[in-house]
């Protein structure tokens, strides 16, 4: 066979094994291989994008902001939508941006300590993996549009594909902040509408008694007139005048005592004496058509302050004496020590322990199911036009709960009311 035929006889050999012609062809032995790496390849890329996927909807769906941040340069790598919303900005923005811009004009040094975990600042040089996160409450920051903002900041360190960045968790509490305020400023406003409200009704019966003690100091200093010319009837009506001068005087004594009343700080104190001394107070104030009775029979002592004691007596039997103005009734105030072991399904939310129990109990209108579910609500009241505000049992309720005790109404139409406050005992 000639030479030429020989060499183009191998050619087509080759050319048919690499084209998949023949049993031992190059193809038929690796391409199932080949497509078995690339089914794989194909399969580990979609599993990766899948992952990236699911990954991105966790992020962005977090109710928190997250900012990946520059250890170094303190530089933004990554910031979630929920950051873009609060702050203002789009992605590509917050990319240009430094954890720095985000704090607000001369709070950036709180700000930046929120951001870098605990042991940062003890080291040039520190083990990321030994750090502890940060957790900062109320940083000035602000948004793009420079609007004030209180944030929350918990960050970390955190490894990412060999490198390290800053995890930082933000939460906008701005409105929690402001809601806050508002609690505190309508809970002082509270306190001060429900004492003048208290103290108005008061005014009220001290202006009735010092009338009744005038009325007797002009009577008898012109009968003592009229008696000149007989002594001893003279002397009678003169007595009569200091006795009426002394009862002015007490009650003047009575009224200074508890304007004086100052403290604002919770003491270890018995609070039998704050609760008698309002009760005199309230006695020579009294309308004649209710009597005032008092079983004060404890002086165990409880974390109190007293201004807050006299406040939420002046309350408590204001009210009464509004339930009662009509019909008349009594007034009864009762102290004693109470050992709670298995609460009552009345006193059900108490906790098992020694109490002072206040009692202050009235024999008024009542109050029907509806009512007394609402009677500690702000500006709830049942009172006419002019005679009350809502705000007293308000005031009481938060003044009991500051005190770590606990408050109990029982009462019916018709058969009066009766509050039970329980104070922890010392």
């Amino acid at each position: 066979m000639p030479e030429n035929s020989r060499d183009k006889q191998e050619q087509i050999r080759l050319r048919n094994k690499i084209l998949g012609i023949g049993d031992t062809s190059i193809r038929k032995s690796y391409y199932p291989q080949l497509q078995n790496q690339i089914k794989k390849l194909k399969l580990a890329k979609e599993r990766a994008e899948e992952n990236e996927r699911k990954f991105s909807e966790i992020l962005n769906s977090t109710s928190d902001g997250i900012v990946l941040v520059d250890p170094k340069s303190k530089a933004i790598v990554l910031a979630n939508h929920t950051a873009q919303r609060m702050f203002g900005y789009s992605a590509q923005e917050m990319e240009q941006l430094t954890f720095n811009d985000l704090a607000a004009s001369g709070h950036q040094q709180p700000v930046m300590a929120g951001l870098l975990p605990e042991q940062e600042n003890n080291s040039t040089n520190p083990d990321h993996g030994n750090q502890h996160p940060t957790s900062l409450k109320h940083l000035s920051m602000q948004s793009k549009d420079k609007r004030p903002m209180t944030c929350d900041i918990r960050s970390s360190f955190v490894e990412i594909e060999g490198m390290t960045f800053i995890l930082a968790l933000i939460l906008d509490v701005t409105r929690l902040v402001t809601m806050e305020k508002e609690k505190e400023e309508i809970k002082a406003k509270l306190a001060h509408t429900g004492k003048m409200e208290a103290l108005g009704t008061m005014a009220g019966g001290i202006a009735h008694d010092f009338n009744n003690i005038l009325s007797a100091i002009f009577a008898y200093s012109q009968l003592a007139i009229n008696h000149i010319s007989d002594p001893e009837r003279a002397k009678n009506d003169i007595q009569q005048i200091q006795k009426a001068g002394q009862k002015a005087a007490d009650l003047t004594g009575q009224i200074l005592s508890f304007s004086r009343r100052t403290s604002h700080n919770k003491i270890a104190m018995p609070i039998y004496n704050v609760v008698k001394e309002a009760l005199e107070l309230f006695s020579s104030t009294c309308p004649e058509n209710i009597e005032i009775k008092d079983r004060i029979l404890s002086s165990a002592s409880i974390m109190a302050d007293p201004t807050n004691i006299h406040q939420l007596m002046l309350n408590l039997c204001t009210n009464a004496f509004h339930a009662m103005a009509e019909t008349g009734g009594v007034l009864t105030v009762a102290l004693a020590e109470r050992a709670i072991t298995t609460p009552t399904p009345m006193f059900a939310t108490l906790v098992p322990g020694n109490y002072l129990e206040l009692t202050v109990s009235d024999t008024g209108h009542g109050m029907d199911a509806g009512t007394m579910e609402r009677i500690f609500e702000p500006y709830f009241t049942t009172k006419k036009t002019g005679q009350g505000t809502g705000f007293g049992l308000a005031l009481v309720h938060s003044i009991i709960k500051d005190h770590g005790g606990e408050i109990f109404v029982k009462s019916e139409p018709g058969r009066g009311t009766r509050f039970h406050l329980f104070f922890p005992v010392i």
